[in-house]
């Protein structure tokens, strides 16, 4: 009878491992280098679990859904870990490889802190929950102003810069008002040419206007120059011109009522 039983047993051990699925593959770390010592494990049952040294590791398993998972550790600290799930359809040979993530306690803790809070809301008194209403208003009061403020205080420095600006043009505008006034008037105020002042003395003995022409009769210069003479003094508002016919009136500012003397025309 033991016999009998041993003979079965040994049957289904048989059709188990010849209908087993091979599953193996490499773990990688961040990098993408193979990850040393990683401890890798499937929830076969019983479960099966390996050290891999070098990252690679194989399992013989049936067909059916697995969780596979490897944790690489530093000391007692787990420093990397991922959990993938594995379907084995069938017989055969499977690759399938695993690229460990940061394993981070704290936000495991949290999350579980978390799930575990329960405060009940009915335990705080009125007065209670009005102070932290207060707080609450204080602080979002506190944090609106000074965000005001620091709009208010960019706004003022930016509007402050602009006023710089505009303020350095006018003044710059205004020097060079000046500096062209100035100018002006040293021109104004220089003595004039000799040519020049015969043009105003020869006007002044004509009673203040005469003909181009004339004055061409008096300076022995051509017709050319004393047309540049005449608009230089225009310029400087000594005299003005006034064109007649062919020709052109030249009148000494102040002495535009008096008439033409017989002999200019």
């Amino acid at each position: 009878m033991k016999r009998l039983i041993l003979l079965v047993v040994g049957l289904l051990l048989f059709t188990q491992l010849a209908s087993a699925a091979t599953l193996f593959g490499t773990v990688y770390d961040l990098s993408l280098e193979q990850a040393k010592n990683v401890r890798v494990s499937i929830n076969t049952v019983p479960e099966q679990k390996i050290i891999a040294v070098n990252g690679r590791y194989s399992f013989n398993v049936g067909p059916g859904t697995y969780v596979l998972t490897a944790e690489q550790q530093e000391g007692e600290r787990i420093i990397g870990q991922v959990k993938e799930d594995v379907i084995v359809a069938e017989d055969g040979a499977f690759i399938h490889d695993l690229i460990l993530e940061p394993y981070v306690e704290e936000e495991e803790n949290l999350v579980a802190s978390m799930d575990t809070l329960d405060i009940d809301i009915s335990q705080i008194d009125e007065p209670q929950r009005m102070n932290y209403a207060f707080i609450v208003i204080l602080i979002a009061v506190v944090v609106l102003v000074g965000f005001l403020a620091y709009r208010v205080n960019k706004t003022l420095k930016a509007l402050h810069s602009e006023i710089r600006a505009a303020e350095k043009t006018v003044t710059e505008q205004k020097s060079v008002e000046e500096k062209s006034t100035d100018e002006s008037k040293k021109s104004d105020d220089a003595p004039l040419a000799d040519d020049l002042q015969k043009i105003i003395e020869l006007l002044k003995s004509q009673q203040g206007r005469t003909t181009q022409k004339e004055i061409r009769k008096q300076l022995p210069q051509s017709e050319a120059k004393i047309s540049l003479m005449i608009a230089e003094l225009e310029k400087k508002g000594l005299v003005k011109k006034i064109k007649k016919g062919r020709g052109n009136i030249i009148i000494l500012n102040g002495q535009t009522d008096a008439p033409i003397n017989e002999s200019s025309k």
